[in-house]
């Protein structure tokens, strides 16, 4: 019996949504955050994370995202607009 092979990703999808993430629009970052959140998609999760580590406290990006530590270009949430967007 062959192994399981785990759900394909639409090539599509995961470059459409990792152009959203990548971009230093804040607001595009938040509807690709949004899309990939509404597509409850655990496929698409870990094709977007491959490559993606932890490491001293930072995530440490795959080559879609750059070879710098991520910093997001724009200033951290208040907590205000915080509380707009629930986790």
């Amino acid at each position: 019996m062959a192994p399981d092979k785990p759900p394909a990703v639409d090539p599509k999808m995961l470059s459409s949504v990792t152009q959203m993430l990548t971009t230093p629009d804040a607001d595009r970052v938040m509807q690709g955050i949004e899309l990939v959140r509404s597509l409850d998609d655990e496929a698409l999760c870990d094709a977007l994370l491959e490559g993606v580590v932890y490491e001293y406290g930072r995530l440490v990006p795959n080559e879609a995202h750059g070879p710098a530590p991520l910093s997001p270009p724009w200033p951290r949430l208040s907590a205000k607009s915080a509380s707009q967007h629930p986790n």
